[in-house]
């Protein structure tokens, strides 16, 4: 299989430590999204968005969440994906809050303004841009805190795809020079680092410190 994508993303990040933690091998792809996408990658998806996964007989998946759910039941080894109804949509339910509470509302703007300009434009970043979307932290922080009241996960005991989304996501923030406040939010600093240490998470950091290790203040997990 080959995954399509940059690995600085974290829909793609999320299907590379699916993978790592199902032991899946596969052939990643660097692939640019959005303006610059090449043909090939409108090819397979025509939004220009990524990742895209390519199956080994030819067909894609141009969406991380789709992505996920089949190869959590395709192949062998734990499932990340709850297999009881309820448990499997609320499961996906909090993929879906990181996804629009966080990466959409305030995630993506630290990352390009602290990361991607400086980085890769040779740009300072726009602290402005930055102070705008600030107090959109707390009441995220605070959900996904209250998830973890009474669980060492967000959704379960177990380790789920909610997991590998909002560690993927949240890395990004780390990347970007914003830790979670420990005294405010002491479980969710908590899983964060147990959820950074895993082997998969240790690989998919030291991949990224290779392209941004000068602007990242992230060392090791």
């Amino acid at each position: 299989m080959k995954l399509h994508g940059v690995s600085l993303s974290p829909w793609v990040r999320r299907l590379m430590v699916l993978m790592d933690e199902k032991g899946i091998e596969f052939e990643h792809v660097p692939a640019v999204p959005g303006e610059n996408a090449s043909a090939e990658l409108r090819r397979m998806n025509p939004l220009g968005r990524i990742p895209v996964l390519e199956l080994a007989d030819g067909r894609f998946l141009p969406d991380s969440l789709a992505a996920s759910l089949y190869l959590d039941k395709a192949f062998p080894g734990q499932h990340f994906v709850p297999q009881d109804g309820w448990a499997r949509s609320w499961d996906v339910w909090l993929c879906e809050f990181v996804a629009s509470a966080i990466f959409s509302r305030f995630e993506g703007t630290f990352f390009v303004q602290r990361v991607v300009r400086p980085a890769f434009e040779k740009a300072a970043p726009d602290e402005g841009k930055i102070a705008e979307v600030s107090d959109q932290i707390p009441p995220a922080y605070d959900y996904l805190e209250a998830q973890l009241e009474d669980t060492a996960y967000l959704s379960s005991a177990e380790l789920t795809l909610a997991d590998l989304t909002a560690a993927s996501v949240l890395l990004n923030m780390r990347h970007a020079g914003e830790e979670v406040d420990a005294v405010r939010w002491p479980k969710l600093a908590d899983y964060l680092n147990r959820m950074h240490a895993r082997p998969a998470f240790s690989a998919a950091i030291k991949k990224d410190l290779e392209l941004i290790g000068h602007i990242s203040p992230v060392r090791s997990a």
